[in-house]
């Protein structure tokens, strides 16, 4: 199973793109970022990253891309002196299924910058593990990747479609490059060596998902997940048994196999209820549960709020 691909189904449902251009005076933005993860691409110019609860403040170049963990709050801005405006969560959910670009009228191409923000809004707690085993940013450069890797051809399609050709960029694909960068940065990060991020990645899914054993699992729950699955069925996949199965699955994740599942079954149905095709009954029988109120018992008390209200906010 791809786990990262799993991961970027469940944000690009959540997605907004936002295009700061020519950026040559001194100007600055607060993300705040308590219902969102960000990332943001420098493709001309240079800027600085100051990044909640962390001292130092990060200088970044044409090419850098930094990635935000959800509820990391932080600021872009010209200059370390440079006041900020802030850029609100409910100004950015507005922005969803957009592609804004912004200009401040500089001539100066030589001083100015421009940045591309992808944002991936989540109302309730995050679902993917994942995503909650992010550190609180990770940053690369262009220079870091070797030439035909993907990260860097999909940053240097972003830099023709945003900087390079004449005339505004393309909406459609401006979201599409940046849905791939999303991808690939998670797939480099997933892929680091734990040692050079630090203490604050723990990558214990990443390594869960990876084990030999309970990869498998993983892959049969992913593509079956209406299947009546056990504890002892789950542990049949991974090839040891049930009590040797359940302590692995503990050890490696910190949770249960269970609560993995009707976290899978729950994250599934959220698909199901933006899609607006299905009533709760016909979602709970697509992801496994044996009634409408097994599955709304389960929903709220994964996502704190009922498959209704949830579907009605989306509204």
């Amino acid at each position: 199973m791809d786990l990262v691909d799993d991961l970027v189904k469940t944000a690009k449902q959540n997605q907004a793109v936002l295009i700061k251009n020519k950026l040559g005076k001194s100007w600055g933005f607060k993300f705040p970022c308590a219902q969102s993860i960000g990332f943001h691409v420098i493709t001309h110019g240079h800027c600085w990253l100051k990044v909640a609860n962390h001292v130092s403040p990060i200088e970044l170049f044409t090419g850098d891309m930094v990635l935000l963990a959800r509820g990391v709050d932080h600021e872009l801005m010209s200059d370390i002196d440079a006041c900020s405006v802030s850029v609100r969560d409910r100004d950015l959910q507005c922005l969803s299924e957009q592609t804004h670009a912004v200009d401040d009228g500089s001539d100066d191409e030589g001083n100015s910058t421009l940045w591309v923000t992808g944002v991936y809004h989540f109302k309730h707690k995050l679902l993917h593990p994942l995503l909650n085993d992010m550190p609180d940013f990770y940053k690369i450069s262009a220079g870091e990747l070797t030439a035909k890797q993907p990260l860097l051809i999909a940053l240097e399609l972003l830099d023709a479609e945003v900087t390079i050709q004449e005339g505004p960029a393309n909406p459609t694909v401006v979201q599409s490059l940046m849905t791939m960068l999303f991808y690939y940065l998670m797939k480099q990060l997933n892929d680091e060596n734990p040692k050079s991020l630090g203490h604050i990645l723990s990558r214990q899914w990443a390594r869960a998902y990876s084990d030999k054993f309970l990869s498998q699992v993983f892959d049969k729950i992913h593509q079956n997940i209406s299947y009546n699955w056990t504890v002892e069925s789950m542990a049949s996949q991974s090839g040891l048994s049930r009590s040797a199965f359940a302590t692995r699955f503990k050890q490696m994740t910190g949770d249960t196999p269970i609560r993995y599942l009707a976290q899978a079954r729950v994250q599934k149905s959220i698909e199901y209820l933006k899609l607006k095709d299905h009533d709760i009954e016909a979602v709970s029988q697509l992801v496994g549960y044996s009634s409408a109120f097994a599955f709304s018992k389960a929903f709220k008390r994964i996502c704190g709020v009922s498959p209704n209200q949830y579907r009605k906010a989306l509204q």
